[in-house]
């Protein structure tokens, strides 16, 4: 986990100083304090018309049924950003990029229980799907009580929060060609890769 919130914060090589090292500790010791996980989903094979776009298609093309999924840390991670931001604005920084990590590291692991014949998280807003289908999808788990909302910017709150496609039946890992930052990405332009396979 370390390496990619290093990767996040732009350490191409993980090649940081002390004081950045000890603040990831800090922060990942504080996100099993204060972080309230929640995820919920809902498995089902209904095509709802908002799916019909041609990633979404081809993310499920071959799935005998998909999962619809909102999943956050919650409110006090974002507090704690915030207060970080007025008092250490690196210590913010790290916060930020420790959350995101934590939040798909959580998910990747509570979402091993469908199996390993599925396709990876797809979120609206990546390749050319509109971040206004988060609205479809927590509209569609309402009556799970998803601990999500979308602002009218089209962000979601709590900040640390993510909604998402899985489809199953058949298996599909994230490479560069699906990865959203695709035709912008520091890392190709250097030849390099990310830790995405």
């Amino acid at each position: 986990m370390k390496d990619e919130i290093l990767r996040y914060l732009g350490y191409k090589n993980n090649d940081c100083d002390d004081e950045i090292s000890s603040l990831i500790d800090e922060c990942l010791k504080e996100l099993e304090v204060i972080s309230d996980f929640s995820y919920v989903y809902l498995k089902t094979n209904k095509l709802y018309d908002f799916l019909n776009k041609e990633d979404y298609i081809n993310l499920l093309n071959g799935s005998n049924e998909y999962i619809l999924c909102a999943t956050t840390l919650g409110y006090e991670v974002d507090k704690k950003i915030r207060y970080y931001l007025a008092s250490n604005k690196v210590k913010a920084l790290v916060m930020d990029a420790c959350a995101s990590v934590y939040l798909v590291d959580k998910a990747d692991n509570f979402e091993k229980t469908f199996g390993s014949d599925r396709t990876f998280r797809f979120c609206p807003g990546y390749e050319k799907t509109p971040l206004s289908d988060n609205k479809e999808i927590l509209e569609i788990l309402k009556p799970l009580k998803p601990k999500v909302s979308v602002l009218d910017s089209l962000m979601l709150s709590p900040n640390k929060s993510m909604v998402g496609i899985i489809g199953l039946g058949v298996k599909k890992d994230k490479t560069c060609a699906t990865c959203m930052f695709n035709n912008r990405c520091s890392y190709r332009k250097e030849g390099l890769k990310c830790l995405i396979k």
